[in-house]
Parts: structure tokens; sequence; C-alpha cells
């Protein structure tokens, strides 16, 4: 079964708050973190053989994509570089 770990950073996750309430209706387990930008954890949270599906911003997806979870991390940055970059 596929397990959901989500990242919580700051306030006004109104993007999680769905996550989580869709979550809990299907009865799929997840788990949330607590980003914190430039401090390095282990989030040892999910076996390394499990299944994760990973929700949180670009930095810390970068973090954690050598965990090893299946099917790994999968993130394309490149939309919001060309969108920073033309700002």
């Amino acid at each position: 079964m596929v397990k959901w770990l989500l990242s919580k950073f700051g306030s006004g996750d109104e993007d999680l708050e769905r996550f989580i309430k869709e979550l809990t209706l299907q009865k799929i387990e997840y788990k949330i973190v607590q980003y914190v930008p430039f401090q390095r954890d282990e989030y040892d949270i999910f076996n390394v053989k499990d299944c994760i599906v990973c929700y949180g911003s670009v930095n810390w997806i970068n973090q954690i994509k050598n965990k090893g979870w299946i099917p790994n991390i999968w993130a394309d940055v490149q939309p919001i570089i060309r969108i920073m970059e033309n700002t």
C-alpha cells in the first residue's frame, strides 16, 4: 500500500490540509514532518522498501530524494526555475 510523507513548512498550508483530509478519508497512512530550511534531517520514518509519495517544497524533496523509497522522488523543477528567472 502507498504511504504519504508530507512536509509542513511554516503556516498557511491549505494544500497540506486538503491532503490530510483526503488521506484520512481514504484511510491511507501518512506522516507529517516539519521541514526547517538548511537543517539536515534523516527522516527515517518509513522502511526503505516502502512505497512512499512525498509532498513538500523543492528544497525538502532534494534533501530526501536519495532515501531509496520506491518509486523514489520525482520532481520537475524546471518550470519553477523558468518562472523564477522571468520575474
